[in-house]
């Protein structure tokens, strides 16, 4: 199936993937925000939150052994039918697929602006789905807030790469980094890259204020 996507529309499918479908199960994008600022536990789909709903009520201060919310989502799990390794393998592929997608967009749209430094390869086929960069004399921090009053929830700090970004000199050690998953569509890059074009930079040798 072909992917349908133009600069002002979300896509309906990516490969096998449908969008639509995949957002329709996520909170947040009713809020009209755009979302890439993703991590493990950012985004939880609305059967997750509907069974921390469920379960909180049974779930009590353990020194040893499960609490019974822990009991009740191990029986869950040892009762559910095991997912082909063949049927995860593709849909893994598919999803991974469409996240180079979106990263290499991010990275051909970010890399044309001026004063920007991206770290990591150019090629999304060789790193995550994600973008960290900085603002020449912007404190990344800051770019995010900038980015988040923009409607754009992104990143900022070490990244859990503390050493990575010493070892780059950074000062602070830190970036800016805007991530994209299953759920994030060409009009959510094509809205994130221009309000980062649209952050004020410094000259260098001048730092922010």
């Amino acid at each position: 199936m072909s992917t349908v996507t133009t600069m002002n529309h979300e896509p309906a499918y990516a490969g096998s993937l449908d969008i639509k479908a995949i957002r329709a199960r996520f909170a947040f994008p009713g809020s009209g925000r755009i979302v890439t600022n993703n991590a493990a536990s950012t985004q939880p789909p609305r059967d997750l939150l509907e069974l921390y709903r469920l379960l909180a009520p049974r779930y009590e201060n353990v020194h040893r052994g499960q609490s019974s919310a822990s009991q009740a989502m191990t029986a869950r799990f040892g009762t559910a039918r095991p997912i082909e390794r063949s049927v995860v393998e593709n849909a893994m592929s598919r999803v991974s697929s469409w996240n180079r997608q979106l990263t290499q967009r991010a990275l051909d749209g970010l890399g044309a602006i001026p004063g920007i430094t991206i770290y990591g390869p150019p090629d999304a086929a060789r790193r995550t789905s994600l973008v960290a960069f900085n603002l020449a004399g912007r404190d990344p921090v800051s770019v995010a807030e900038d980015l988040d009053r923009a409607g754009v929830e992104a990143r900022a700090g070490c990244h859990c790469a503390t050493l990575a970004h010493h070892a780059l000199r950074l000062d602070p050690p830190a970036s800016c980094r805007l991530s994209f998953y299953l759920y994030n569509t060409v009009s959510d890059v094509d809205q994130a890259v221009p309000e980062t074009r649209s952050r004020p930079i410094w000259p260098a040798g001048r730092s922010q204020v």
